[in-house]
């Protein structure tokens, strides 16, 4: 997950299964499947995709460092009165999302 702020408050989250994650992996060419590279490749991917946000944003669209948890999450609060997007993701058969949230 990675907090945006600036002119535009929200976030943006990749959401993907272990299958999901070990078949990126495997396109990499990456044998190493220890709990960390999977860790690693969660946050990697979602700071790319905030990373070219930021690019088409601007510079007042400031990104937070990723924020990596494993398992369900026990609560992501977005907020009801904006509107949250959901990207789902099929790779390799895999499937994940991802999730962005901006409020003025």
């Amino acid at each position: 997950m990675i907090g945006i702020s600036g002119g535009q408050k929200g976030v943006v989250y990749f959401s993907a299964t272990r299958d999901l994650l070990s078949s990126i992996l495997d396109s990499m060419g990456e044998t190493d499947k220890s709990e960390e590279n999977y860790v690693d490749l969660a946050g990697e991917v979602a700071n790319t995709i905030a990373g070219n946000a930021r690019k088409e944003f601007g510079s007042e669209f400031h990104i937070s460092v990723p924020f990596v948890f494993k398992g369900a999450p026990q609560s992501i609060v977005l907020p009801n009165d904006e509107r949250s997007f959901i990207i789902p993701i099929t790779w390799h058969s895999e499937v994940g999302e991802i999730v962005v949230c901006l409020q003025d």
